[in-house]
């Protein structure tokens, strides 16, 4: 929730942009997503990891366009509100992925030897 409060905070400069804003406020936070997978993964796994930073990526992303969409309904249209609703079904999973991207490189920061020894395998 913290992390959509920050890109909404972040990317408030641009409100008359379209997708991309939120979608690169989601992937500007990108090393806060590893924080996250390192944390969690010094106390479990890796998998742990790539999915608490895919999680965390996508609440935070669908907090913002959420929040953007219900000012959007409070101040504009509410054909806008929906416009801003379907970007954020529409990019979830690029932003899914990244968050568990991100999350891989913090599990992989917290476990080098496991991670060394799948390579080998």
């Amino acid at each position: 929730m913290v992390v959509g409060m920050l890109m909404a905070v972040g990317s408030y400069g641009y409100r008359d942009a379209d997708a991309p804003v939120p979608v690169l406020a989601a992937m500007a936070l990108s090393p806060y997503y590893v924080v996250v997978g390192l944390w969690w993964a010094r106390r479990s796994s890796i998998e742990i990891a790539v999915l608490v930073g895919a999680v965390t990526a996508l609440v935070g992303y669908e907090t913002f366009v959420t929040s953007a969409a219900l000012y959007l309904a409070a101040t504009e249209s509410a054909v806008n509100s929906m416009t801003w609703l379907g970007f954020g079904v529409g990019f979830a999973l690029l932003v899914a992925l990244v968050g568990a991207f991100c999350g891989l490189i913090g599990g992989t920061l917290a476990h080098p030897a496991a991670t060394i020894r799948t390579i080998r395998r």
